[in-house]
């Protein structure tokens, strides 16, 4: 097997998270790196924050796991979990089974009372991402409507939820 690198990057509002996995056929190194910007007092500038870059080597062959802090040079480690034979498997579904049946009932949920309504636009840009063809939408900023729902509405929504049953 040839030694595979895989980078993903994910962005979510100011916060951007790098992960860098790296595989051999009897090792793993994952790497991530975090990084934001946090506001230094109301109404003040924001600064960048990185928290320490961080990575998990997992060793088959020693049957050890590795966390490794890389800005600290510190490290812990300890063994990899031995999978369950196919006899735990079972005791363990059944001991699950019987406390789920202990456990409290799920209830049903309760009626909605807010309508949220948020606008999307297509953009038009599309893009081939797996044999598939992704689109572009865009959400302005503070494009939703929050409204109480009335109670006749509800009765009119159980009515039409019902009827497309």
């Amino acid at each position: 097997m040839q030694d595979l690198k895989i980078t993903l990057s994910r962005n979510f509002g100011p916060y951007r998270t790098d992960t860098t996995t790296y595989l051999k056929p009897d090792r793993k190194r994952v790497e991530e790196q975090q990084r934001y910007r946090q506001q230094l007092w109301v109404g003040g500038p924001a600064a960048p924050v990185r928290p320490p870059r961080v990575a998990a080597v997992t060793r088959c062959d020693l049957g050890q796991i590795f966390q490794l802090n890389l800005d600290d040079r510190e490290y812990t480690s300890r063994p990899m979990p031995k999978p369950l034979s196919p006899e735990e498997q079972k005791a363990r579904t059944e001991e699950l089974k019987a406390r789920a049946a202990q456990g409290p009932q799920p209830q049903r949920p309760a009626q909605p009372n807010l309508l949220i309504e948020i606008t999307t636009y297509d953009t038009g840009e599309r893009k081939q991402m797996f044999g598939y063809t992704a689109r572009s939408s865009k959400r302005p900023n503070h494009n939703q409507r929050i409204s109480p729902l009335s109670a006749s509405f509800s009765c009119s929504y159980r009515l039409q939820a019902q009827q497309h049953q």
